[in-house]
């Protein structure tokens, strides 16, 4: 029984000084599968080694037919038979490669086309092969060709027509009134209304109308338009009342109305070197619980009868504040203030407290 060397043994055999050696590994190569033969070629590759003899035949041989042994140490060749499909891939693909490299061998084109073969579909790039495969090269090209010059004249001829026929400005030009016709419609239909009417004078328009029409039509619109204004002029009187209600001399107006309406018991308080806003902010703080009373620092004469009488020291002069103590009601109460509203707020309802 044959027993087949491991990769490291054929090698030792192939590469040793002794004669009888290397003719016992090249018959050995004739035994071995076609994993062996790639596992050799691949560490002889690493190790920098030359393939010849019969180890380099055989790779030849792997790469299309498969070669495998029986067990009987005989070595058995799958012959691949193609069929047409096989072929006509084979023939398109090295026609359109030869015509990219016209110096390349069919053979060698032949062995790079079957790369992209299925491995159990490839053949070995013998000389009955490359016979055939210029046979029906010679075929496919002629074919190929022959096409190709009949959809050329078939291009040269319509080139030639379209060369010969009339423009599209021509062609609109020569139709008659019933041709014309024929598209009316279409055009109609395409087009919108407003497209429509603006081929037509104004006065062409009404005359087709009756008076009635067209006095319906603007009643109709004057009344949306008067709707539809009429609606916004509400909108935008409810907005201006949030806005008015939301200024500080309107809440301060309605705190002096509401003061005014209010039974006599309610405290008057005298705001001396306030801006009108910012009596307001205070006002409101104290949510209807005075009567206001605004004094002008610019007067010569304080003259309020306010139960209390709040004044900004920082705004107003020695000689006012001088003339608000000596003029104040018997019995009413005075702030001096320096700053803060919140505090102004504060200072006021305490002394409604005491």
């Amino acid at each position: 029984m044959y027993v087949t060397p491991t990769t490291d043994e054929w090698i030792e055999l192939y590469t040793s000084a002794e004669k009888t050696d290397r003719i016992r590994a090249g018959r050995m190569v004739m035994h071995m599968s076609k994993g062996q033969i790639q596992d050799v070629k691949t560490e002889l590759d690493r190790q920098g080694i030359t393939i010849k003899g019969k180890l380099s035949e055989r790779l030849q041989t792997t790469g299309a037919d498969p070669v495998s042994s029986n067990g009987n140490g005989k070595v058995e060749v799958k012959k691949v038979f193609w069929g047409e499909n096989e072929w006509d891939f084979m023939v398109a693909r090295v026609s359109s490669l030869s015509l990219k490299e016209p110096t390349a061998s069919i053979k060698s084109l032949a062995e790079r086309i079957m790369k992209m073969m299925p491995e159990d579909q490839r053949r070995s790039a013998h000389a009955g092969l490359v016979s055939e495969l210029n046979k029906r090269l010679a075929r496919y090209n002629r074919t190929h060709w022959l096409t190709v010059e009949q959809e050329l004249d078939t291009a040269r001829s319509e080139l030639s027509r379209r060369k010969e026929a009339m423009t599209r400005e021509q062609v609109i030009a020569s139709l008659t009134e019933e041709e014309i016709g024929q598209f009316r419609q279409r055009i109609i239909d395409d087009m919108t209304a407003d497209d429509l009417c603006s081929q037509f004078p104004e006065h062409v328009i009404l005359d087709c109308l009756s008076q009635e029409a067209i006095i319906a039509h603007a009643f109709v619109r004057t009344i949306s338009s008067m709707n539809r204004h009429s609606t916004l002029m509400e909108e935008n009187l409810t907005m201006l009342a949030r806005l008015l209600a939301e200024l500080p001399q309107e809440k301060m107006r309605r705190q002096v109305q509401e003061a005014k309406s209010a039974p006599a018991r309610l405290p008057q308080v005298a705001f001396v070197g306030f801006k009108t806003e910012q009596i307001a902010i205070v006002a409101d703080a104290l949510k209807g619980r005075i009567r206001i009373d605004v004094v002008d620092k610019n007067r010569n004469r304080f003259d309020s009868q306010a139960e209390i009488i709040i004044i900004w020291t920082k705004f107003i002069s020695h000689s006012f504040e001088k003339s608000v103590v000596q003029n104040m009601k018997p019995g009413a109460r005075l702030i001096r203030f320096s700053g803060g509203l919140e505090n102004a707020a504060k200072e006021i309802s305490r002394a409604l407290k005491s």
